[in-house]
């Protein structure tokens, strides 16, 4: 079981380039849906310039984060990491298949359910 304390240095561990994107912290205390903004906005950049093994890295650590995760973590990974994503796409900086072509099983599902909530709102 991923615990949310375990969900930051799972995504270094599959893409330690993001590092360098994120905001250094120095209390010990990170905010983890801050985190996502800034992981989900490379995975963005990351597409847009076809880096397809790191999109495929972070994608497949969304998955096992849904998958795998506490409840905590399953939010985070929907509403932090693909919802983020899903402003992106939204905003026109890529298009929507460059992301969900490559989703696994259960980020698909929580992707088409972002999506239905969002046009339901």
């Amino acid at each position: 079981m991923i615990r949310p304390q375990d969900v930051l240095p799972t995504v270094l561990e599959a893409a330690p380039a993001v590092a360098a994107c994120l905001p250094v912290d120095d209390d010990e205390e990170r905010l983890p849906y801050v985190d996502a903004a800034y992981v989900a906005a490379y995975l963005v950049d990351c597409a847009r310039r076809g880096r397809a093994a790191e999109v495929d890295a972070l994608l497949g650590v969304i998955e096992q984060l849904l998958v795998d995760g506490t409840a905590e973590v399953r939010e985070l990974a929907a509403i932090g990491y693909l919802e983020s994503a899903q402003g992106a796409v939204e905003r026109g900086e890529l298009p929507e298949a460059a992301l969900v072509d490559r989703l696994g099983p259960a980020s698909a599902q929580a992707w088409r359910d972002l999506a239905r909530f969002w046009s339901a709102n």
